[in-house]
């Protein structure tokens, strides 16, 4: 039984997210997080940061995932590279999550979607304001520790997008004002080169 009393906000590192699904070959679709968020409240809260331009992916995966956010009804935020290595995507991610902290009090839990340890400290200061912090990453063996402990809980993407045995993957669910209700799920599996992106994330997690 969902407690509909129990609102939860998610946070996607979009950048963060598809670089760590294409390097373990996971499909880029964020609706198995937002079901798995929904078996403990409402999700009514849902944001996503980066420069989906900058992926080293074509025109039509970069249009595939901003099909993908928006069949699940996540607002994305565009924010354009401002070096060749950084932007400030993860800032802005930052600012909003703590400015709805403080202006939505009723809101319980915060769930991040990203495996960058610059986090930390805001799980740290959202702890500190009674928050539940529910982290989202690619697979155990890419979680830091340190990472992993930060939160609450903790959830695997290589997880989440794995049906038991037998089972057929669900349709992807999307969440309103009234609750869960059942969406088109658009999975996309983008091949971002490993070499690049590996590069990539160790800048990022540095």
């Amino acid at each position: 039984m969902i407690n509909r009393d129990e609102r939860i906000a998610l946070f996607v590192d979009i950048e963060n997210f598809a670089g760590f699904c294409a390097h373990f070959g996971l499909p880029i679709d964020l609706a198995p997080t937002i079901r798995k968020l929904s078996e403990g409240g409402r999700v009514s809260y849902l944001r996503s940061f980066g420069d989906i331009h900058s992926l080293p992916t074509t025109d039509r995966q970069r249009t595939e995932i901003r099909r993908m956010l928006q069949a699940n009804l996540i607002q994305h935020e565009d924010i354009p590279y401002q070096t060749a290595f950084k932007n400030s995507a993860d800032i802005r991610l930052v600012i909003d999550a703590l400015s709805l902290a403080f202006s939505e009090r009723d809101l319980a839990s915060f769930a991040i979607v990203a495996n960058d340890r610059d986090y930390i400290p805001l799980f740290v200061k959202l702890r500190e304001m009674g928050k539940t912090i529910i982290g989202i990453g690619g697979n155990r063996d890419s979680v830091p520790e340190m990472y992993r402990t930060a939160c609450d809980a903790f959830h695997y993407h290589e997880v989440l997008c794995t049906p038991p045995a037998g089972d057929e993957p669900d349709q992807g669910v999307g969440i309103n004002a009234e609750g869960p209700f059942q969406t088109e799920a658009v999975s996309t599996n983008v091949a971002i080169p490993e070499s690049e992106e590996a590069t990539r994330s160790e800048e990022r997690r540095v």
